[in-house]
């Protein structure tokens, strides 16, 4: 789980790649990937951890840093510091202010889903459609999961796509009868 952000980073340089390649099909296979190792994650969580991972990439593993490196190292000998310097700020590194700014994972995942449903395949438009019906499932926004699902028809065909397709049909009704029971919406 450590490297998941390694690897939907390289299968989003890896996207941008085919996209300039011209290579469409494999371009929506690497949408496709980036969504499944999106989807089942909460925003809060996938945005620490694209957090973490950022951190990590700019300054190296956090067990191997120094203890003054971060914001709450304070110093154990307060006669060493002087009363008029402020301690605040004296080690916060300023490459901190220049971490990118990460777009919120719900767009993200809309824009790749976006790009599936335009150039991907019956069965990579399922997947996507699945896992963005399940992602608003668990963020709780039900009319969301619930108008996707019947706008795109999945229950009526259900018999027709493989097992695979059809357990993550299954965690995603799940998923969504479970937040409409849960809140009782009617």
């Amino acid at each position: 789980m450590q490297d998941e952000e390694k690897i939907s980073a390289l299968a989003q340089s890896m996207e941008t790649y085919f996209g300039a390649a011209g290579i469409t099909s494999a371009q929506v296979d690497m949408a496709l990937i980036q969504i499944e190792h999106r989807y089942y994650m909460h925003d809060a969580v996938a945005t620490l951890k694209q957090q973490q991972a950022r951190e990590t990439e700019m300054f190296g593993c956090k067990e191997e840093r120094h203890p003054a490196c971060f914001a709450d190292a304070g110093f154990s000998n307060a006669a060493a510091v002087p009363a008029s310097s402020d301690t605040s700020s004296a080690f916060v590194n300023p490459a901190y202010s220049a971490l990118p700014i990460i777009p919120p994972v719900v767009t993200e995942l809309a824009s790749l889903c976006k790009f599936v449903y335009v150039y991907g395949d019956t069965r990579a438009k399922t997947r996507a459609v699945l896992c963005q019906i399940y992602h608003h499932a668990i963020h709780d926004r039900y009319r969301d999961a619930r108008d996707l699902m019947l706008m795109s028809h999945l229950h009526e065909n259900v018999a027709a796509i493989d097992v695979l397709d059809q357990v993550l049909f299954n965690r995603t009704q799940a998923q969504v009868r479970f937040v409409y029971l849960f809140y009782a919406i009617i």
